[in-house]
């Protein structure tokens, strides 16, 4: 994690998933809630949008802002994208399948709105305030 200061008075924080680094406490950081931002790339971006619609559910300050690149938005397999995209571009339809057995516990978390933020009735909290 790192909580170095970027720019026009913001802080950057930044939790590297793939090194497991994410339960290292970093304190208090200078930022106040209306500063907050989530961002995140494929998996990430899940997470990301994950955490903007549970701040939401949960009645907390929404992030001022989200970045989400190439975000897995849907535990589903029959979409068009998964059908024309399944072999020939580094990440096949069965590599993805084995990633969500192995980030859910059972098949049926991929129907929950934090595992599949797309299945959500409400994705207002994704406008632009």
């Amino acid at each position: 994690m790192d909580g170095r200061g970027f720019g026009h008075g913001r802080c950057v924080v930044s939790a590297d998933h793939q090194r497991g680094e994410c339960g290292r406490r970093i304190g208090r950081l200078p930022a106040t809630a209306d500063d907050v931002a989530v961002s995140g790339d494929s998996a990430g971006a899940n997470l990301a949008a994950a955490v903007a619609l549970m701040a939401r559910d949960q009645r907390m300050q929404l992030p001022r802002f989200q970045l989400l690149f190439c975000p897995v938005t849907h535990y589903s397999f029959e979409s068009q994208s998964y059908i024309d995209n399944a072999v020939g571009y580094g990440l096949t339809a069965d590599t993805m399948k084995w990633f969500w057995r192995n980030y859910l516990k059972h098949a049926d978390d991929g129907k929950n709105v934090y595992a599949s933020p797309l299945l959500a009735p409400d994705l207002s909290v994704f406008l632009r305030r």
